[in-house]
């Protein structure tokens, strides 16, 4: 949550300073805990995630429809590892790295993965690319 808000800071002032007039920094509060924003016309949910189910169909239904709004893409932290799960209709669930790598918490639960963070390209309702970027 600290590095989400020095990050966020920090692009909004690489923003404003370069003017660019493409970039979209969303403003929130940390304690806020998930996003939903449409982006290039999908409609999209970031949450810092928690450690839950693992088979994915109950994860694709849980996470795609939570309070009846479906999502096509849902972004969730916590577990500290890339992971995507598709319907192959355009939906996805993505699990996105964790700028620390593995840690006390991720060893308790048999992660001990590198730092890494998500790549994901949207344009005109589609998703063209969802990668995971190791930072080793």
């Amino acid at each position: 949550d600290n590095a989400d808000t020095i990050i966020r800071e920090q692009i909004s002032k690489y923003k404003e300073l370069s003017n660019n007039l493409r970039l979209n920094v969303i403003q929130r509060r940390h304690t806020d805990k998930e996003i939903v924003t449409e982006i290039e016309g999908l409609k999209c949910r970031f949450s810092h995630g928690n450690v839950g189910v693992k088979n994915d169909k109950t994860q694709l239904r849980n996470s795609m429809s939570m309070n009846n709004e479906f999502y096509n893409l849902s972004f969730d932290g916590h577990e500290h590892n890339f992971r995507m799960v598709s319907e192959n209709n355009g939906r996805y669930i993505i699990h996105t790295g964790c700028l620390s790598g593995f840690n006390d918490y991720s060893v308790g639960f048999g992660c001990t993965t590198v730092a890494s963070q998500t790549i994901a390209i949207v344009k005109n309702n589609y998703v063209e690319l969802v990668k995971d970027v190791q930072l080793n």
